[in-house]
């Protein structure tokens, strides 16, 4: 079970114990929305009255699995969407000022003559490669601000395809014991 989806789970069972589903629902988003598409009044939504286009997120919305929807598992799961932004938000603010680091040293190593630009022939070989890249306006010359914003974008790319290949990895093989091998009562 992925780190997020113990979280939600927690969340949901959190918001169960603190009474959520008391809230009323002119001032609750969840319990509106589940309100506006339960079309037969039983105050929780199947994949059936979720809307269509978001249907392929209902069993995570479903957080315990039961077929049904809540406006506590929806609330549930708009707090840790909420919070997943939050830890992005303070991950790109962390890769902005790692990026701002290394521009800073980058130009003080480089820009010989301390005008806060450097042309292609001030960087190293390898750099010189990527200068249009890097180089975001085409004047030829590479600021403080272009490397910055260069260092971010690929900083996010590089964790945007580390995330990808974790999403992808494959779960591991069963076990001996997760096999069933007979109609013993222990194989059920």
């Amino acid at each position: 079970m992925t780190t997020l989806c113990k979280r939600f789970l927690f969340q949901v069972a959190a918001a169960a114990a603190l009474g959520w589903g008391t809230c009323s629902a002119q001032d609750d988003v969840s319990h509106r929305f589940v309100k506006t598409n339960d079309k037969n009044g039983d105050g929780k939504l199947t994949v059936e009255e979720f809307p269509e286009r978001w249907r392929v997120m209902f069993k995570g919305l479903d957080a315990d699995a039961d077929g049904f929807m809540t406006a506590i598992e929806h609330r549930a799961f708009r707090e840790a969407a909420a919070a997943r932004r939050k830890e992005q938000a303070a991950g790109a603010e962390a890769e902005r000022s790692g990026a701002e680091q290394k521009t800073e040293t980058f130009f003080k190593r480089h820009d010989r003559d301390e005008d806060g630009r450097l042309a292609r022939a001030d960087l190293p070989v390898q750099t010189q490669k990527g200068f249009e890249g890097m180089d975001a306006d085409g004047d030829g010359v590479l600021t403080r601000e272009e490397d910055t914003a260069w260092r971010i974008k690929h900083a996010l790319r590089a964790a945007a395809r580390k995330e990808k290949q974790q999403r992808m990895k494959p779960s591991s093989p069963p076990t001996h014991a997760d096999v069933p091998y007979g109609e013993h009562e222990k194989q059920r």
